[in-house]
């Protein structure tokens, strides 16, 4: 009866354990419970920080807006209100023919003996189609309760440095300001919060070059409560993405420091859904323990002993926080000794009898078999969810290019349906072909496929080898431990549980990866997300050995699948009805010529919906070029609109008229009420202008038309000076960019179902909602004023 039970007993045990680590591998790197509201004073509260994104994060405020501006002087005051030493950063820089606004709120707690400062920083504006309660306000108001903390404790030996930046989503506009500003100087470390999605863990994710010495820091930073969830192969991935925030403009400054962000829930990323409401507490608790516990390092250190560039090196969090680094240069060799080492014990399987070449041969093909079913099957469940044609256009046409969000708004419950699948067939495939081949040999043959992709990755990325670096050493640890006894029966269950033990790298490592991947690619690469469950699973032929001496273990496999069609159809049916979290998307776009009266509105959706058939009411498409220049095609959406009466342009004032010899010089005010975000003046007849300054600064008048492009316009306006020759008319056409949407009457507001589309939807269309663009010009007359 004892014996008749073994199997199961071992199989059940097995099982229990790889699921329980790979589970708490995964939840170990969860971010803190979030303080309450009531927390001590010195203490760090989450729920704190969020009420002053209810407070400042309410309404859209992009740059260039009112309600940016309001934004800047919320912190600035609340900074001054606790004591803390803030300014608000505005300056001009003008290089070549653009004129650039860059601003901050800088805030200062000064140390008692300061030898570098610790500084953070996170940027206030929003895009226009989201209040940017997360993105970056979180940031902003964990810097705001960090200074409120630290205001209540002993000071350092070091400064703390906040930093509000203005303008990161158009050009990081305000972090460029704080590198040229006299504090930037004697900056020690830095820290850039932001974010890519809207809950999650903060990931360490970009650093300064040479981070050998960063990881040793932090490393040794985790007595002060810090929690860092990073790699080396995050690090790598961020390297070779296009994308780059604030911290990149620090980084090329050449400050040392670090790049975090969270990034789950990206559909509500860049939307209406970025509401303080929706803030996730925990992910903002653990941006304050990063600025608690760094602070806290560096506090009372002497920067003029710390090296914090060295040689990159590997690194990566085994169980929770916990970091391992080694050096860059050593992961090839391991990369080397695992496949040595398997293939040194694969030998000796075959010299041993434990390993048939018709077995290895035939255990070969199991994954190549395996993993390709699984991937169609995952391609299938991503069809049955994004439709057939938009899968076609995504994998063969634009990659890059999201027709809609049904499929990502629960992009988390359709990945975690497609590893179940993955699960359910891969280990029943593996678990039934176990009761034909030696373990040995599948064991071994299942390793084998790493090794190749190992060394393609210890060549490519070096930083990210030691992913599959410890699974195939511990790998072929574990083949060897199924050698001992006799070869003829087949290793008895305590040695295949043995075996399975030597997969605990591959259990701490590569669930948080492939979660962390499904973070990154949701649904949307649901064959990639499918393949690498087959990979992890080729780490554990010893369980699934165990599983096939188990009478109806299909069950278990065939208990996941259900459990994966189950997630599917809920999805479905969540998904299946708009709502005010998972919410349609359109965009509309206006366009006003102030001269001639004429407006129109102007969109790229595919089709006229129930709120955008107001707009568009014949669905009449057109060519937009003459209202958005450099948009090209006959496919969008244009209809008549009214001009609307708030928008004035960019009006000019002539202070000063003047002419010395043969040469006149007119000093200007250039103004505007409407808030933009981009402003291009060009000329379009008089005389060639010869010189120009905007706020004292020369403007370098290359080309043959002359322009000027303002990165942000200030509110006060420009004072401007043109020379050229006296006696003749100068004309002048101003294109305006605005963020967010004409005042109209009788328009009706969208529907709480329905939000502006982000710009991270439908990537490469010129023309996207939420955009004012508006046309005037101005003559300045002839000769000197009298």
């Amino acid at each position: 009866m004892f014996e008749k039970r073994t199997p199961f007993f071992y199989a059940a045990v097995s099982a229990l354990f790889a699921v329980a680590l790979a589970f708490y591998a995964v939840w170990s790197q969860c971010p803190p419970g979030a303080l309450p509201a009531d927390a001590p004073p010195g203490q760090f509260s989450a729920h704190r920080a969020i009420e002053h994104a209810f407070a400042c994060s309410m309404k859209l405020h992009p740059a260039g807006s009112k309600n940016n501006d309001a934004v800047a002087a919320y912190f600035l005051e609340t900074l001054r209100g606790m004591g803390v030493e803030a300014e608000f950063m505005a300056k001009t820089v003008v290089g070549g023919g653009n004129v650039e606004l860059q601003q901050a709120v800088i805030g200062r707690i000064p140390g008692t003996d300061n030898t570098g400062s610790i500084a953070f920083s996170a940027h206030y504006d929003s895009v226009p189609y989201g209040p940017g309660a997360t993105d970056d306000i979180a940031g902003c108001v964990a810097m705001i309760e960090a200074a409120r903390a630290f205001m209540s404790l002993p000071r350092m030996r070091n400064d703390l440095l906040f930093i509000f930046a203005d303008a990161e989503e158009i050009g990081g506009y305000g972090a460029s300001g704080f590198c040229t500003h006299p504090l930037a100087e004697n900056v020690g470390v830095i820290t850039a919060l932001d974010v890519r999605g809207v809950s999650g863990p903060a990931l360490i994710y970009e650093f300064s070059e040479g981070n050998g010495a960063l990881i040793t820091e932090l490393r040794r930073a985790r007595r002060h409560g810090i929690l860092p969830v990073t790699s080396s192969l995050m690090f790598s991935f961020f390297e070779a993405a296009p994308f780059r925030g604030d911290f990149s403009r620090f980084r090329a400054a050449g400050m040392k420091g670090y790049g975090l962000a969270y990034i789950d829930n990206f559909m509500w990323y860049h939307t209406a859904n970025d509401s303080p409401e929706n803030m996730n507490p925990d992910s903002v608790q653990h941006f304050g323990s990063f600025i608690m516990g760094i602070s806290k390092h560096f506090g009372d250190a002497d920067f003029a002993d710390i090296a914090l560039q060295s040689q990159n090196e590997i690194f990566f969090n085994t169980l929770g926080s916990h970091l391992v680094q080694y050096p860059l240069w050593l992961g090839m060799p391991l990369a080397l000794l695992s496949v040595v080492s398997l293939l040194a014990v694969t030998v000796l399987g075959f010299w041993r009898g434990r390993i048939t070449v018709a077995g290895y041969v035939l255990s070969l093909l199991l994954f190549p078999v395996t993993a390709l079913l699984c991937a169609l099957l995952a391609l299938l469940m991503f069809m049955a969810v994004f439709g057939y044609d938009n899968v076609i256009h995504l994998y063969a046409v634009q990659p890059t290019h999201l027709p809609g969000p049904r499929a990502l708004y629960d992009g988390s419950l359709y990945s975690y349906a497609v590893g179940l699948m993955t699960l359910g067939v891969a280990a029943w495939i593996y678990s039934l072909a176990s009761r034909r081949l030696r373990v040995e040999a599948l064991h071994a043959a299942s390793l084998a496929w790493l090794c190749p992709l190992l060394l393609v990755i210890s060549f490519y990325v070096p930083d990210g080898s030691y992913l599959l670096t410890w699974p195939v050493l511990f790998g072929a640890l574990g083949l060897a431990a199924l050698y001992r006894g006799d070869a003829k029966p087949a290793p008895a269950s305590p040695r295949l549980f043995v075996a399975t033990l030597f997969a605990v790298p591959a259990l701490c490592l590569l669930p948080p990866a492939w979660h962390q991947l499904m973070w990154m690619i949701s649904i949307l690469g649901a064959p990639v997300l499918a393949l690498v469950v087959v990979l992890f699973l080729l780490n554990l032929m010893p369980l699934m050995a165990l599983l096939g001496r188990v009478r109806r273990s299909w069950m278990v496999c065939a208990g996941a699948a259900v459990a994966a069609a189950v997630l599917l159809c809920a999805g479905l049916v969540i998904s299946g009805t708009p709502s005010k979290d998972r919410p349609l998307m359109n965009s509309v776009a206006y366009a006003a010529n102030l001269d001639t009266g004429e407006a129109a509105w102007m969109s790229e959706d595919g089709q006229v919906d129930e709120w955008t058939r107001q707009f568009f009411p014949d669905g009449h498409r057109a060519a937009v070029d003459d209202l958005r220049p450099g948009t090209r095609g006959h496919h969008y959406l244009r209809a008549a609109a009214p001009v609307a009466e708030a928008l004035t342009g960019v009006r000019c004032e002539v202070l000063k008229d003047e002419t010395v010899g043969a040469v006149r010089r007119l000093t200007v005010m250039l103004t505007t009420d409407d808030a933009p975000f981009s402003v291009e003046l060009r000329q379009t007849g008089g005389p060639p202008i010869t010189a120009a300054t905007v706020a004292g600064q020369p403007l370098d008048l290359g080309g043959d038309t002359f322009r000027i492009h303002f990165s942000l316009f200030a509110q006060s306006g420009y004072e401007a000076t043109f020379e050229t020759v006296p006696d003749e008319a100068l004309t002048f056409e101003v294109f305006s960019r605005i963020y967010g949407f004409p005042e109209i009457p009788g328009v009706v507001p969208r529907p709480e179902y329905m939000v502006p589309e982000p710009n991270t939807i439908r990537n490469g269309i010129s023309l996207r909602g939420e955009h004012i663009y508006l046309r005037n010009s101005f003559t300045l007359p002839a000769g000197p004023l009298q």
